[in-house]
């Protein structure tokens, strides 16, 4: 059950843990087609969140005949690849709301008639191709299409778009948000999801107010799973692998190491949940040295990257976290002049390697960061 309940890729099902509020936010979101915007740094389980919404929600609620698909806009780096990914998920709804048959072809040339609608089928099922010129007003058609297609067909629908930050990065991202945009403030049946792990970018995109995307999504932030929450799901995920729950200072080790990121949550008890027999606390410590040994040469080459200002900033925090960042006491520490711990910060905060805790101490995002970080700190 080590996979079952502490997968490494998409945790979902009762591998899920917790966010109870948040999905029951999506799917009133849903229900309203309110447009929301999800944002988190990396690694907070955005994606898990989303398909839990998706996958395992949705059927369960009062929404009938609803149908969904998520698309991945990372590697979109110009026009046309946007083009591609949003029709390529287009497709896949169509061939899901029409499955294939002589009457929904008619159908779907009179929805997508100047896109060469063509039904296809891959390993992940039915899909629709459309192979209309590139351009701006074939991003906003299709997406009104679907929207058309879902009030006459008698469905709803969701279309997640996953990294939608990237579409910022783009040379044409005015015109492009402007094109999805025109779509979104128009859609009756058609509810959006976006969701990013670059803040940053998503402010610019989302909280500009000459931007297209201004005001017009709710805004959900994901924050770390609490420990009152991990405790029980941990605990019942040990029952259930070893037939009895774990000691207290086990569990009170994973969660301290971890800091209760969702993550390295995963990482470490899905190497813990492969021992034959209830683990101790000295395993926890093994295996969690495991993954820092992993992880230091990714670590180290990450953050030899960053300017020496910022290295400073990081390499102090590692060593204790702290609330104010340009007093006295951590200047000294990170050997820096006010400003330059400022401007340092700054860089750090948007880049969501530095965060600041319930208790107002600013600390590492990343508890790998900040182990392989202070076991370096003696000889710096």
């Amino acid at each position: 059950m080590d996979k079952a309940y502490f997968p490494l890729t998409v945790a979902t099902g009762h591998s899920f843990c917790n966010r109870e509020n948040i999905r029951a936010q999506l799917l009133s979101n849903i229900g309203q087609v309110q447009p929301t915007l999800l944002s988190a740094p990396r690694r907070y389980g955005k994606t898990s969140l989303v398909e839990q919404v998706l996958q395992y929600d949705i059927p369960r609620s009062p929404l009938k005949n609803h149908f969904s698909h998520s698309i991945e806009l990372l590697m979109a780096h110009d026009l046309e690849s946007v083009q591609h990914i949003i029709l390529s998920g287009i497709g896949r709804l169509a061939g899901n709301i029409l499955p294939f048959h002589k009457s929904a072809m008619i159908k779907l040339q009179g929805y997508f008639s100047a896109m060469r609608p063509e039904y296809t089928m891959d390993i992940k099922g039915p899909r629709v191709a459309l192979s209309p010129k590139v351009s701006l007003q074939s991003i906003t058609e299709g997406l009104m299409r679907l929207d058309q297609m879902a009030q006459q067909e008698g469905v709803t629908v969701t279309l997640a778009m996953d990294e939608f930050q990237q579409i910022a990065t783009i040379r044409q991202h005015a015109e492009i948000e402007a094109a999805i945009r025109a779509a979104v403030q128009h859609s009756t049946r058609v509810s959006y999801i976006f969701t990013g792990s670059n803040r940053h970018l998503l402010d610019i995109m989302f909280e500009n107010a000459s931007r297209p995307f201004f005001g017009q999504c709710e805004r959900i932030t994901l924050e770390r799973i609490s420990e009152d929450k991990y405790r029980p799901f941990i605990l019942t995920a040990a029952n259930n692998r070893w037939g009895k729950q774990i000691d207290g200072d086990t569990l009170d080790r994973i969660l301290q190491l971890t800091r209760c990121h969702p993550y390295y949550i995963n990482a470490l008890c899905h190497r813990l949940w492969r021992h034959p027999e209830p683990v101790l606390a000295v395993d926890v410590a093994s295996e969690w040295a495991y993954l820092t040994h992993q992880e230091s040469d990714n670590i180290s080459s990450h953050v030899g990257r960053l300017a020496a200002s910022q290295r400073a900033v990081i390499i102090a925090l590692a060593v204790a976290p702290d609330a104010n960042l340009t007093g006295k006491k951590f200047l000294q520490r990170a050997r820096l002049a006010a400003s330059s711990c400022a401007q340092a910060a700054k860089a750090l905060k948007s880049a969501d390697i530095i965060y600041q805790q319930k208790d107002g101490a600013w600390a590492l995002l990343d508890p790998l960061m900040e182990v392989v970080l202070s076991d370096n700190s003696t000889q710096w």
